[in-house]
């Protein structure tokens, strides 16, 4: 699934209009219409607004639904293309979200 059905999907799941979700994530209506037709793609600090409308994570966002791969695999795969500026937000934002405990393991190395 590509990002702009992802967003559509997720608006339609939760019963938002365009123009509503637009609205929380500080856009316009046709800004959201255009990320929906993949006429254009939101920025990943403007996924990260959609994601907390829809209360998930980027990992969750990125997932593809029944697919053998592990969530790992897939974000790997979703983030290969995007310019290293953006997997650097994207891992320090993942990072951030975790609870502490993992974070604290994360930073000892395992």
């Amino acid at each position: 699934m590509n990002i702009g059905n992802k967003i559509k999907e997720l608006r339609q799941i939760k019963g938002l209009s365009a123009t509503a979700l637009a609205s929380m994530i500080n856009t316009t209506q046709q800004t959201v219409s255009n990320y929906e037709i993949n006429k254009t793609e939101p920025s990943i600090s403007t996924i990260q607004l959609i994601c907390n409308v829809f209360e998930i994570t980027l990992a969750e966002f990125f997932a593809e639904p029944s697919n053998d791969k592990t969530a790992k695999e897939t974000y790997d795969e979703k983030i290969k293309n995007l310019p290293e500026k953006d997997r650097k937000i994207i891992d320090t934002i993942i990072e951030v979200n975790k609870p502490k405990e993992e974070q604290a393991a994360t930073a000892e190395g395992g």
